[in-house]
């Protein structure tokens, strides 16, 4: 009987779709925090009526108890960051009126996201200062009044 019930099951394996495949969570951007006692991380899955991946940043103690995410939106959020003192999280997203990639913050033990720049190009990427005062990044220069309208 035992083999019986292995043959049915060979038979009913089919190879994974593309579809199968882009349903499968990624994880990616592990940071555990200063103390080490939690780790954020992104977590993408596929939205089909938007026709995109989106991110959001998931927190876990480092015991692996207690993972829930901690952003939301349609637009979802990349590059996660503690700060040094461990008090913030930042990340990059285009959220609400933004035109392009901004840099956010929220406090690490929850809360709404509020947007540190309005840079008139994308943020790529950014980095805090030990003191955990200020947040360095980069980005594109603008353009000048002449290359805006050439």
């Amino acid at each position: 009987m035992l083999t019986c019930l292995n043959v049915q099951a060979q038979n009913d394996k089919r190879s994974m779709s593309i579809v199968d495949f882009l349903n499968i969570p990624g994880v990616s951007n592990p940071r555990l925090s200063p103390d080490g006692t939690k780790l954020i991380y992104i977590l993408s899955e596929s939205d089909w009526k938007a026709n995109k991946q989106i991110s959001h940043i998931w927190l876990v103690k480092s015991d692996g108890d207690d993972a829930h995410q901690i952003t939301f939106g349609p637009g979802g959020v990349s590059s996660p960051s503690w700060s040094p003192n461990g008090r913030w999280i930042s990340f990059i997203a285009k959220r609400n009126d933004d035109q392009e990639d901004q840099i956010y913050i929220m406090r690490s033990d929850g809360g709404e996201g509020r947007r540190l720049t309005n840079h008139k190009t994308a943020v790529g990427s950014h980095h805090w200062s030990p003191d955990s005062e200020t947040i360095y990044f980069l980005a594109n220069d603008t353009l000048s009044k002449e290359e805006e309208t050439a």
